[in-house]
């Protein structure tokens, strides 16, 4: 336990798995960063599981919960946050938990929770399951935290106004999105030494799940093959989703015009050799993959997410917003912006604005300067 901002302070970082996904990604870049800096860390997982777990610091202890849900795991997540100075936690579910957990253990052995939320409320409790209750423990728990925090501005209001709670405190902190190599291929690319780009080559990323809306992109780039036969769509993730999806694209015979090769540590160079990044999500409450496509002047076609919607709104012609599951518009999207000169020249006069706000250092520094002082108890 810390006595001043100068001395590590114990973080406890608490996440379901480290399966590859916006949340996930920018958390564990999160760790890299803070780890024997600022802070000492422990990751907690409901399941230690997922392909970014190569990637975490040796250094960092690792909890498993053992694949509970996390209202079954209640007792092993007290034992785990016992003593931390504070938790951060990266979804609801886990907000919830955390809170739980923390009110079962004595005063002096409990840590500053920090919940975060992702998503637009509404967006969010139309698809959670058991939303009554959810938002009955919401009501109930969140009062309780020492901050919530969110990606984008007025997005944390948002949550306490539909929640009709005025407090805890919001602050937005940017997720650190830019790592140190795609900020330099983002350099590169402006000065116009980047990768080839291949302006038929369409790419979409994200975990495949049913809320991600890869059956929709689907549909809509077999439409818009119509107008642009020459176009390729590349769909790069893993997850529960790929056999229908495969099916899917075997039903249109579009097995030569879609690929989808799995996860990629390396999704910077794909945004920058492709003509288009579409993302086609039912909800999103911020987008890394929008700051990834712009950071290397790759125009940006997104539905009508909060997410998006706020990260496009300065884009011009680099990004354009579609209605949710609209695969016409979609189609008409795809058709008019691949490879096109205008929506190009205007993804490349964006890409420098990324980086000041959402490289992996400078979002980082300023996590770490707004939870800090949360973290320092006082001498018992």
């Amino acid at each position: 336990m810390c006595s001043s901002l100068d001395s590590r302070s114990s973080l406890a970082v608490l996440l379901p798995h480290l399966r590859s996904g916006g949340i996930e990604t920018s958390t564990v870049a999160l760790i890299q960063q803070l780890q024997g800096h600022r802070f000492a860390i422990r990751l907690i997982l409901g399941n230690r599981t997922g392909e970014l777990l190569d990637q975490i610091p040796d250094t960092v202890e690792i909890v498993d919960l053992g694949g509970q849900r996390a209202m079954t795991s209640l007792w092993a997540l007290r034992a785990a946050l016992a003593g931390m100075d504070a938790v951060y936690s990266g979804t609801n579910a886990r907000n919830i938990a955390a809170l739980m957990a923390a009110r079962l253990l004595p005063a002096h052995q409990r840590p500053a929770v920090i919940i975060s939320e992702h998503s637009s409320p509404a967006a969010y409790l139309a698809t959670a399951r058991h939303p009554g209750m959810r938002r009955w423990l919401m009501r109930r728990l969140y009062p309780m935290a020492d901050l919530l925090v969110a990606p984008t501005e007025g997005l944390g209001a948002d949550w306490l106004a539909a929640l009709e709670l005025d407090r805890p405190a919001v602050a937005t902190l940017p997720n650190p999105v830019l790592s140190p190599e795609a900020l330099a291929l983002s350099t590169q690319v402006v000065q116009g030494d980047g990768p080839p780009r291949d302006l038929a080559q369409v790419l979409a990323v994200g975990r495949l799940h049913p809320a991600k809306g890869h059956a929709d992109l689907i549909r809509a780039f077999a439409h818009a093959l119509r107008t642009r036969p020459e176009l390729r769509l590349t769909i790069l993730g893993e997850g529960e989703a790929r056999p229908e999806l495969e099916a899917l694209i075997a039903a249109m015979d579009l097995q030569d015009r879609v690929t989808m090769p799995g996860y990629s540590p390396d999704v910077a160079r794909h945004m920058a050799g492709a003509g288009l990044f579409v993302l086609p999500s039912h909800r999103e409450g911020f987008g890394n993959v929008v700051v990834e496509a712009l950071a290397q002047g790759t125009p940006v076609l997104a539905t009508d997410c909060d997410g998006p919607r706020r990260l496009l709104g300065q884009a011009g012609a680099a990004g354009r917003i579609v209605p949710i599951g609209d695969t016409d518009a979609m189609a008409l999207g795809i058709a008019e912006m691949a490879g096109q000169d205008e929506a190009l020249g205007a993804a490349l006069a964006a890409a420098p604005a990324q980086a000041g706000l959402y490289a992996h250092a400078a979002a980082a520094r300023i996590f770490a300067d707004r939870i800090a002082p949360l973290a320092v108890r006082p001498p018992e």
